[in-house]
C-alpha cells in the first residue's frame, strides 16, 4: 500500500475511534499508537513529495532541452518549406508532415489498426501510416495515472524500438522519418511493422480495463512467460501472545537472561490463479474497409472495449464453472454447452450462494434498507470481513437499483441529506460504496435471478423476479493475466472478407471463502 493510501486509511480510522464519546485504556493507547503512527507517515510523505519535486524540476529541465531541439527542428524545416510562422507556438507534428493529416484524428491503437487490416488485404501500407503510428508512439506519456497504463506504455516502446532499433521518444522518431536514407518508410527490411500489433492491443486492453467499474478494482498482477499458472503467499495464522513474567535467571549455555516469552509460529498459506482463455472474433468485409477505412477502425475498437469490459465484468460476477446439470448458478435449470465464458472461473455470485452458503441470505421477496447491513454481517465472524467500508462495495443488478431508489429512508430528503429522488443514484450505504452492475445475471433476458438467486433460463420470464445485493472485499481477491488482449486479422479472399480475432487469457481467485456475500430474492 502506498504512504498516501496508508495515511488516508490510518486518519479515518483515527475520526471514527476520536467521535466515540467515552474511549477504554485499550482505545486510548490504540489512538496514541495510530497518531504517532501518522506523523510518521506525514514526515515520509513530505520527503517524497519534495524528492519527488526535485525529480519534476530535473525532468522539465530535460523535457526543455529536448523541446529547444524538436523547435530548432521544426523552425529549419519551416524555413526550408518557406511554412507560415505560427506566431510563439510551436507547429504541431501534424503540420510538419502533411502526408499524415489523415490520421491526425486516430489514436495511436486506431492508426495501428488500419495499418494491420491493410496488411492482411496484401496492400501497400503507405510510408505516411507507418511515419503517423511511429510519431503517435513517440508522443507517448511515460506517466500516466495508474500503474497498469504506465505498463502498457513500456511495453508499446520496448517492442517498437526492438523492431525499429528506434528510440520510441518525440526527438528519435522525428529524426527518423526525416531522414533521407529511411528504411523504415520506403520498403527497406527494417520496415518495423511488427510492432503494429502490439500497440493496438495494448491499447485496446487497457481501454478495457479502464472502462470497467468492477473489474478495475479487483488486484492485479500479471504471470511471467514460462508459467501457465503462479502461487501468491497468503497470510496464515497470527502468532500466540501470552502473559510474560519478568526474567529472574540466566539461560546456563548462553549466559543471557533465560527467556520469559513462550514461542509460536506464524502460519502460512497459498493459493492458486489457474489462467483460462476468453476469444471473440468478427468479420468484415471488403467494401467495408475500402469505403471507410479509417472511420471504421475507432468503431470497431469501440465495440471491442465494449463487449470486453462486458464479458470480463460478467465473468467476475457471474463465474461458475460448474457444468453437471441443473447447478450452474447461470441455467440452473439446464446444462451449460460447455463454451460459456462464464465457465472458466468462479465469481463473486458463485462463492456465496454455492461454496460458502453461510454468506448468502434470503430479503423475503422485500427489499429493506437493513438489507445492506445485515449484508455486510455475513462476512466473516461478527461481520469482520465487511467491517471496513474502505475494502468493501455492495454490487447492484440493476433491477436492485431502481428498487433501492424507492427505500423510504432513502428516498426523500425529510430523512436523506442525498435523497434518490432528488440527486438520483444511491451512492453510500451503512459508510459502504453502492456500484451497480448491468452484467450481473447475465444470462437472465431482463438480469433478474430466480428466488434462490440463481438464473433459469428455461423459463426466464416465469422464473426470474427477482434482484441481488452482493458485498465484495476487494483486497480479498486477484486477478492475473497471462496474456494481454491480442488482435489478429486474416484474408478470407473467396468471400472478399476479413476477420479479426481477439483473444486473452486471464485468472481470478479469491483469498478465503469470506470474499464475497450476497442477499438474493429481492423484491424489485
Amino acid at each position: 500500500m502506498e504512504i498516501k493510501d496508508e495515511l488516508r486509511d490510518l486518519r479515518e480510522k483515527i475520526t471514527l475511534l476520536e467521535a466515540q464519546p467515552n474511549l477504554t485504556d485499550e482505545e486510548v493507547e490504540r489512538l496514541e499508537g495510530w497518531t504517532l503512527k501518522a506523523r510518521q507517515l506525514t514526515v515520509r510523505l513530505n520527503a517524497q513529495e519534495q524528492a519527488a519535486i526535485l525529480s519534476a524540476d530535473e525532468e522539465k529541465r530535460r523535457e526543455k532541452e529536448k523541446q529547444d531541439a524538436v523547435d530548432t527542428a521544426v523552425k529549419a524545416e519551416q524555413a526550408k518549406n518557406r511554412r507560415l510562422q505560427m506566431g510563439d507556438i510551436p507547429a504541431p507534428y501534424q503540420t510538419q508532415y502533411q502526408d499524415t493529416a489523415k490520421f491526425d484524428n486516430l489514436t495511436a491503437g486506431e492508426t495501428a489498426l488500419v495499418i494491420e487490416s491493410l496488411n492482411t488485404q496484401g496492400k501497400q501500407v503507405s510510408g505516411a501510416a507507418l511515419k503517423a503510428l511511429s510519431l503517435k508512439i513517440g508522443e507517448l506519456k511515460d506517466r500516466t495515472n495508474t500503474e497498469e497504463g504506465e505498463r502498457n506504455i513500456r511495453y508499446v516502446k520496448a517492442a517498437f524500438k526492438a523492431y525499429t532499433g528506434i528510440d520510441a521518444s518525440p526527438e528519435a522518431t522525428a529524426a527518423a522519418v526525416k531522414a533521407a536514407t529511411d528504411p523504415m518508410y520506403t520498403g527497406g527490411s527494417g520496415i518495423g511493422s511488427d510492432w503494429v500489433g502490439t500497440a493496438y492491443s495494448s491499447e485496446i486492453w487497457a481501454a478495457i480495463r479502464a472502462g470497467n467499474n468492477i473489474v478495475g478494482r479487483i488486484p492485479s498482477s500479471v504471470i511471467p512467460d514460462g508459467y501457465s499458472s503462479m502461487y501468491w503467499p497468503l497470510e496464515g495464522a497470527d502468532p500466540t501472545w501470552y502473559k510474560v513474567a519478568e526474567a529472574t535467571a540466566s539461560d546456563s549455555t548462553l549466559k543471557v537472561p533465560a527467556a520469559t516469552i513462550t514461542a509460536s509460529q506464524m502460519a502460512t498459506a497459498n493459493k492458486q490463479i489457474t489462467i483460462a482463455k476468453l476469444g471473440a472474433r468478427a468479420l468484415y468485409t471488403g467494401e467495408l474497409t475500402e469505403d471507410s477505412l479509417i472511420q471504421f477502425a475507432p468503431q470497431l475498437r469501440k465495440q471491442l472495449e465494449k463487449s470486453g469490459a462486458d464479458v470480463l465484468e460478467h465473468v467476475a460476477i457471474d463465474g461458475d464453472v460448474e457444468t453437471s446439470a441443473n447447478k450452474n448458478i447461470n441455467i440452473i435449470a439446464g446444462t451449460p454447452g460447455g463454451t460459456e465464458p462464464y465457465l472458466i472461473m468462479d465469481g463473486f455470485r458463485k462463492l456465496a450462494l454455492v461454496t460458502n452458503t453461510a454468506n448468502a441470505r434470503s430479503a423475503g421477496g422485500a427489499f429493506v434498507i437493513e438489507d445492506f447491513k445485515n449484508t455486510l454481517k455475513l462476512m466473516g465472524t461478527a461481520g469482520l470481513a465487511g467491517a471496513d467500508p474502505n475494502m468493501v462495495s455492495f454490487i447492484l443488478d440493476y433491477n436492485t437499483m431502481w428498487a433501492a431508489m424507492d427505500i423510504p429512508e432513502i428516498k426523500t430528503k425529510d430523512v436523506s441529506s442525498a435523497a434518490t429522488i432528488e440527486n438520483g443514484f444511491l451512492t453510500r450505504a451503512y459508510r459502504t460504496e453502492v456500484l451497480y452492475a448491468f452484467q450481473m445475471h447475465k444470462l437472465a433476458a431482463d438480469r433478474k435471478a430466480n428466488t434462490a438467486g440463481k438464473v433459469d433460463q428455461a423459463s426466464s420470464g416465469v422464473n426470474n423476479t427477482t434482484g441481488a445485493l452482493l458485498a465484495v472485499r476487494w483486497d480479498q481477491w486477484k486477478q492475473a493475466f497471462k496474456r494481454r488482449m491480442t488482435l489478429e486479422t486474416t484474408r478470407i479472399a473467396n468471400a472478399d472478407s476479413w476477420e479479426i480475432v481477439a483473444l486473452v487469457r486471464w485468472g481470478l481467485a479469491y483469498r478465503d471463502t469470506e470474499a464475497s456475500a450476497i442477499t438474493y430474492n429481492i423484491g424489485v
